[in-house]
């Protein structure tokens, strides 16, 4: 596992998103496009260039608030072994969760894009125990080859459910340059909250900001 460093940005009004939301990918750059492996590890098969979390509490039915938590990722890949290890994607989830808005493209080497389609993308059970059900949302990212980029974005929703004592996981299975959480803390006038608080582990944290 990478530990990966971590700053938080809290949002500071309450936001109403959508059901499903287009993908908003940042520009890739010129720098990203020639990118390769660093002297002190040669033999990486991928590099993480960020990893973008948003957590917020969007107002639902009755004004509940429903815990939803966006992720976009982007990644350089080296080697075929890094084509093979991470082109597959596969998001977990459980019970009554909800994953949805799954979007994904493919920069080449020369710059070129190829869009991840929507009869790409799979949902199916895994695991069936005890009335618990765990769930896969899977897709194959298009046209990897070595030195491309691949990114992409999912939303999971996990219903009524107010963020307390949510862990945020900031390691992964390639190193990466870039981790930024956006947290929006709960602002419902009638209901009362104590004020947000973190506790890292095994990482350094920036003092939080607002957006």
């Amino acid at each position: 596992m990478f530990l990966r460093p971590l700053s938080i940005v809290c949002l500071s009004s309450l936001l109403v998103i959508p059901a499903v939301r287009g993908a908003i990918w940042r520009p890739v750059t010129a720098e990203e496009l020639a990118l390769k492996p660093s002297k002190t590890d040669p033999d990486v098969d991928a590099r993480g260039l960020f990893r973008e979390v948003r957590v917020l509490n969007e107002k639902g039915g009755m004004n509940y608030p429903h815990n939803v938590i966006s992720e976009y990722i982007r990644l350089k890949i080296f080697t075929e072994r890094g084509k093979d290890k991470y082109g597959t994607v596969q998001i977990p989830y459980v019970n009554k969760s909800n994953i949805y808005g799954v979007a994904g493209r493919t920069i080449r080497p020369d710059g070129s894009i190829v869009e991840l389609g929507k009869d790409a993308v799979f949902d199916r059970v895994v695991v069936k125990k005890n009335g618990r059900k765990t769930k896969v949302v899977s897709f194959a990212m298009p046209a990897i080859e070595p030195g491309a980029i691949i990114e992409y974005s999912w939303n999971s929703n996990v219903g009524e459910f107010i963020s307390r004592y949510l862990p945020l996981d900031v390691q992964e299975e390639f190193p990466i340059d870039e981790v930024t959480f956006h947290i929006k803390p709960m602002t419902l006038d009638y209901i009362t909250f104590p004020a947000m608080r973190y506790m890292p582990f095994g990482c350094n944290v920036e003092g939080p900001g607002r957006d």
